[in-house]
């Protein structure tokens, strides 16, 4: 019964969910600050010339985790707490639908 449990939890769904928002943050985290240096910088002070110059520059002058990754840790919270609650429960009452009634429909998803 606690096998049986554990295979249709929404927590232990959750928990599953945790390690692949992280490798989310982690990978899209130096693209996401190369954009933001690049959108915030305006007019006639161009500081870079282009993508790879922002990756090398922040790479540089504000190393690896304050260069690419700052905010990493409000971006961990957010992944293990929004994102793993919404599919975990989403995957759970899906599945809870289809042991239900069988097929879903685009409408009921």
């Amino acid at each position: 019964m606690a096998k049986k449990f554990l295979q249709k939890s929404v927590v232990l769904r959750m928990l599953n969910l945790i390690p692949k928002g992280s490798h989310v943050s982690i990978s899209l985290g130096p693209s996401t600050q190369v954009q933001l240096q690049l959108d915030s910088e305006g007019g006639s002070n161009r500081v870079y010339n282009g993508t790879l110059d922002v990756a090398k520059k922040l790479l540089r002058n504000e190393g690896l985790v304050r260069g690419w990754y700052p905010g990493i840790t409000a971006a961990y919270l957010r992944q293990w707490t929004y994102g793993s609650c919404r599919l975990g429960i989403y995957s759970f009452l899906l599945d809870k639908q289809r042991r239900a009634g069988g097929d879903i429909t685009f409408v009921h998803k």
